[in-house]
């Protein structure tokens, strides 16, 4: 199977965008960060269902369960973060806070509660149960299968807003971007197909209305309450831009050093979120307490957690694929059943 390098270039941009929203510096209400920076996580979510479409295409859902196969994806989604968060235990004993009991411990891993974007591990995890399904109803009964999901998606957000879900739970539950995964895999299904240009139009109003109107005209949201601005209705605003890209672009190749750069970020991409985790939970304080580097602005603060977080998590890519690589390979899982 080829690779498909434009995914690789957008997960670098959306990597860098994911850097930045947990800077902090950028207003929150602004049409810049609303339209780009803080519609990195949900991207990632189409990228991920365009990605395992591509790789699914031809399986049988015993092939997608393959055992073996589960196991090396768990793997490579778990060892990265068990690294991760061994050295965010370090920096709390070392920081000299209180004792962390056996229980804490757990459930701040469970529940990603030790840096931004801790989450993201439980949702991947669900991701691999539950893609092979979502591909299955998207793959057979296509569009009809999207608005299943998108009425899922929904009836969970409901069910979350009446129950009054604990904010800990509702953020480390994949399902409020099934709609996400599912659009990513419609997209690669349909990528030989047109859509028509009115109907892009049609849904890029929906998306940007729902997201611009709140700050616009100080409406507040009824449903969609937590997490709004990346909610299930933002993929009306997404898919269009995603669905463009990829039929303009699916075979570009960047040539020379940019290329390069641009594909080893997307490719290494997961292990910069872990060093921006631990950038803004520790390495951050301490830098700014060395270097004064408060005093420079928020410009200088943001390229300081960029440069850091992405040739930190380049380090820790290869890194981790010298140490650990042996056990994402197919032949080497299957020594350890």
């Amino acid at each position: 199977m080829k690779r498909q390098r434009l995914v690789d270039y957008l997960k670098a941009l959306f990597i860098v965008w994911v850097i930045i929203t947990h800077s902090g510096v950028m207003n929150e209400k602004s049409t810049l960060y609303l339209l780009s920076v803080v519609q990195a996580v949900p991207s990632f979510m189409v990228l991920s269902g365009y990605t395992f479409a591509l790789t699914a295409e031809n399986k049988s859902v015993y092939q997608m369960y393959d055992a073996k196969n589960l196991l090396r994806k768990f793997l490579r989604f778990t060892i990265p973060t068990l690294v991760t968060y061994i050295i965010y235990l370090v920096g709390w004993s070392v920081a000299g806070k209180d004792q962390l009991g056996t229980g804490d411990v757990i459930y701040r891993f469970v529940m990603g509660l030790y840096g931004p974007g801790g989450y993201y591990y439980g949702m991947m995890v669900q991701f691999l149960v539950l893609a092979p399904i979502l591909f299955l109803l998207i793959r057979k009964y296509d569009t009809k299968g999207i608005i299943l999901v998108g009425g899922t998606t929904f009836l969970f957000e409901l069910f979350c807003s009446i129950i009054h879900i604990d904010e800990n739970i509702y953020r480390v539950l994949i399902f409020r971007y099934l709609l996400f995964l599912a659009m990513g895999m419609y997209l690669y299904i349909h990528k030989n197909d047109t859509v028509r240009k009115s109907v892009l139009v049609m849904f890029m109003m929906i998306g940007v209305a729902y997201l611009l109107i709140p700050s616009c005209c100080e409406y507040q949201r009824k449903l969609f309450t937590r997490w709004s601005d990346t909610s299930m209705m933002t993929i009306f605003y997404l898919y269009p831009i995603l669905y463009v890209i990829f039929h303009k672009f699916g075979t570009i190749q960047m040539r020379g050093w940019i290329g390069t750069v641009l594909e080893v970020i997307g490719q290494s991409s997961y292990h910069i979120m872990y060093v921006q985790l631990i950038y803004y939970v520790g390495v951050k304080d301490v830098l700014y307490q060395i270097f004064k580097l408060g005093l420079l602005g928020n410009l200088m603060e943001v390229m300081v957690a960029i440069i850091i977080s992405v040739v930190g998590g380049i380090i820790f890519y290869y890194a981790d694929n010298k140490i650990f690589g042996h056990l994402y390979k197919k032949r080497n899982v299957e020594r350890l059943e």
